[in-house]
């Protein structure tokens, strides 16, 4: 059984329960195929400079509800990134782009580590720097109903290491921040968390030697959660 004083977990997505098919988020593989075929190579800082351009309007237009609304944002980012990489920013080669999702699957570990915890009656949530469509990828992992809690950043309008996306997800899991382990694969999310009264573990796959604040698979995490 986990210790007395644990009632919940919060998970972070990306590189924690999820991992993308190809091995990289950004730039997307829809987006990596344009540039892969493209008859002229562009040169790395020229490409870096489009790409963080293009992250860049993401990140200061991430206030979207819907898929819909999603897809639009993407529209423009692309744009952004065809328009100064002088390549192909045709409409249909910018529809393909925006309706084009990364792939994802979950880590051999995740589903079993999700079934235990919710056997021996812990809350679970999400919370993701990510868009709407990932609530329908989990829905279509068949791991959606795991959660109790949901928090996706570009809903909130505001994204981790803000506290206020911790604080909606207190909120929708319902059980004190005291109460909660918070886990995320990047240490400052992990501390904002912390300095909202929660237990922050950083999850490092692959890694060896974890610590207590520190684990390399969610069989570790199990581990710390029950020795309490």
């Amino acid at each position: 059984m986990p210790t007395g004083s644990i009632k919940a977990v919060l998970f972070d997505s990306g590189d924690t329960l999820l991992e993308p098919i190809g091995g990289a988020w950004w730039p997307r593989p829809a987006l990596r195929a344009v540039l892969d075929q493209s008859a002229s190579r562009v040169e790395p800082g020229r490409l870096s400079a489009a790409l963080d351009r293009g992250m860049e309007f993401l990140d200061t237009h991430h206030h979207v509800e819907t898929e819909d609304e999603e897809i639009a944002q993407f529209r423009e980012c692309y744009a952004i990134v065809l328009g100064r990489l002088d390549l192909d920013a045709r409409s249909e080669m910018i529809e393909k782009l925006a309706h084009a999702q990364i792939e994802q699957r979950p880590f051999p570990d995740t589903r079993p580590t999700l079934e235990e915890l919710r056997r021996e009656g812990l809350r679970l949530g999400i919370v993701s720097n990510a868009w709407p469509s990932l609530e329908r990828t989990y829905r279509t992992l068949g791991l959606r109903d795991f959660f109790d809690a949901f928090v996706i950043s570009s809903r909130v309008g505001c994204m981790k290491p803000d506290p206020r996306i911790y604080r909606v997800a207190v909120e929708q899991i319902g059980v004190y921040p005291e109460s909660i382990v918070f886990v995320d694969d990047d240490t400052e999310y992990v501390r904002a968390a912390e300095s909202l009264g929660m237990l922050g573990v950083v999850i490092q796959r692959g890694a060896s030697g974890a610590s207590s604040v520190s684990v390399s698979t969610l069989a570790d995490l199990k581990a710390l959660i029950w020795a309490g």
